[in-house]
């Protein structure tokens, strides 16, 4: 009895402190993405496209069409908001349709790893998530934690492109 309680003791004292390491983690992350707009801005494009490869990937390992063609989805429309960085408006097109495309994306894949013959291995199903939901979404919303006025700072001007619909996504997602 005296054993199991230091045991769930020292579980909530590791719990607080994993907690506690994870918070501080992602502090000096944003502070570091506040100062590295561009490289920031590289980072979220490139795991952008590799969520996006990997959901074809998957169309060849027998996932279900249907979760894979939302999930590819939700990432472009990412992709929109990733022209126009570090400006962010959150009434803009694109972020509007990133937050839904974001919540009808974890619908969809919660839903099927539900059903899944697999779905008791809490592992896959974590490890999907955090790679292939959560992790371009938690990207963007890290970045906009540490900035000011719905920019990070470091451009003080938004860049112009060459390309016409380089600049209709950038007008799009503002």
């Amino acid at each position: 009895m005296f054993f199991r309680i230091i045991i769930d003791i020292a579980f909530y004292i590791f719990a607080m402190f994993l907690i506690l390491c994870a918070g501080i983690g992602l502090y000096h992350f944003s502070e570091w993405a506040e100062e590295n707009s561009m490289k920031t801005q590289s980072i979220l494009k490139y795991a952008v496209w590799f969520s996006i490869f990997i959901h074809i990937v998957f169309m060849f390992d027998g996932i279900p069409f249907m979760p894979l063609l939302v999930g590819i989805i939700s990432h472009l429309f990412y992709a929109s908001s990733i022209y126009a960085y570090p400006y962010f408006r959150f009434l803009s097109i694109a972020s509007i349709g990133s937050m839904v495309a974001f919540l009808v994306n974890h619908l969809v894949w919660f839903i099927y790893f539900s059903e899944a013959p697999f779905s008791e291995e809490f592992h896959t199903f974590f490890g999907f998530f955090v790679l292939m939901v959560w992790f371009v979404p938690s990207g963007f919303y890290l970045t906009l934690c540490g900035g000011t006025d719905n920019q990070m700072p470091g451009l003080v001007n938004l860049p112009k492109s060459r390309n016409p619909i380089i600049n209709f996504l950038i007008k799009l997602a503002l």
